[in-house]
């Protein structure tokens, strides 16, 4: 049999959703020949940062090189993480300790075109922090051109200055 734990989140707080997620995961784990010895539930948390109790627990106890589970069943993504770059970085992270996601309500596709839109974002924000390092290095150079030019009319102007005194 397949390991797994399960992982629940509600935004809301005393919300029933957490033992809805449960029992479709715990039924989902049996139709698909998965043992779950542990569930980890935040309640009450927003999935938009991973600044949540349960989570970090699940993903510290998942990295720790003796993971009991192979396996996080989830209900849907978004109660993964409804953060791109955060479910990208941590999917991987456990992926090199052995451990997947696998969600009850999402589809094989779906799962792999979210992977695609997170690798995309990912991407683009790489190519947006070159983007803005390049145009600090142009805005640079051109403070420096300028301050180069005002430092030779300077000089200039207090060699027509000496110049002018010699001639007295």
């Amino acid at each position: 049999m397949k390991k797994a734990v399960i992982y629940t989140r509600t935004a809301r707080k005393n919300d029933a959703g957490v033992e809805a997620q449960i029992l479709d995961c715990v039924k989902f784990a049996r139709e698909n020949g998965f043992d779950v010895h542990k569930s980890y539930n935040d309640n009450g948390k927003s999935g938009k940062n991973t600044k949540r109790r349960a989570f970090q627990k699940m993903v510290a106890d998942g990295t720790s090189g003796k993971a009991a589970f192979q396996h996080v069943i989830v209900y849907s993504l978004d109660r993964f993480s409804r953060d791109s770059m955060e479910y990208t970085f941590y999917k991987s992270l456990l992926r090199e300790y052995g451990v997947s996601i696998v969600s009850v309500t999402d589809d094989p596709m779906t799962l792999h075109l979210y992977d695609v839109i997170c690798s995309w974002k990912e991407k683009e924000i790489e190519l947006s922090e070159e983007e803005k390092a390049a145009e600090l290095a142009y805005e640079y150079n051109r403070f420096r051109h300028s301050q180069r030019i005002k430092a030779g009319r300077e000089f200039m102007r207090r060699k027509r200055s000496a110049d002018e005194w010699k001639k007295q």
